[in-house]
């Protein structure tokens, strides 16, 4: 019975270790999704890992198959364990996963795009956002009473105007 694996590779080399682990008759697959980003002061998209230094990878525990030169695939750094165990992932969760692909373009923020309050005491109002503060912080620039104020919010308190 085939099971879906986790493969950790090497910085920004997914696509070798892929290709590389096809070639070598394996089932992996690398789920990646489409982003809107400014490049060069030009909207563009781009396709990136959904997932950045992590394959899927499906083997046949009772096959014959050798798992050994998946260590040494190029790109590869290692197979995700926990403890001694190798991590497995559920058909469910991987099928869910892969349709993530299927999804429209996401866009990411970038500073200057319009932004609304969806909680807390400034719920309603529209901001600037202007950067990053931590991992699940931002800083947002309101127009209070003829005023540009600063201020910090939680990245779930707010979303982009369409």
């Amino acid at each position: 019975m085939k099971k879906w694996y986790l493969i950790y590779t090497k910085p920004s080399k997914e696509q070798v270790a892929l290709q590389h682990l096809i070639v070598q008759g394996y089932e992996a697959r690398l789920p990646m999704i489409k982003l809107q980003k400014i490049i060069r002061h030009k909207k563009a998209i781009v396709e990136e890992p959904l997932f950045p230094r992590y394959l899927f990878i499906r083997l046949d525990e009772q096959a014959s198959q050798d798992w050994s030169p998946i260590r040494s695939t190029i790109g590869v750094s290692q197979m995700v364990r926990f403890g001694n165990l190798l991590a497995q992932l559920p058909d469910e969760v991987v099928e869910m996963i892969f349709n993530l692909q299927s999804q429209p373009v996401m866009r990411t923020i970038s500073s200057g795009d319009s932004v609304i309050i969806n909680d807390g005491p400034f719920k309603g109002i529209e901001a600037l956002f202007s950067h990053f503060d931590g991992d699940q912080r931002a800083v947002l620039l309101l127009n209070l009473l003829e005023k540009t104020v600063k201020g910090k919010f939680d990245l779930s308190e707010f979303s982009l105007v369409k």
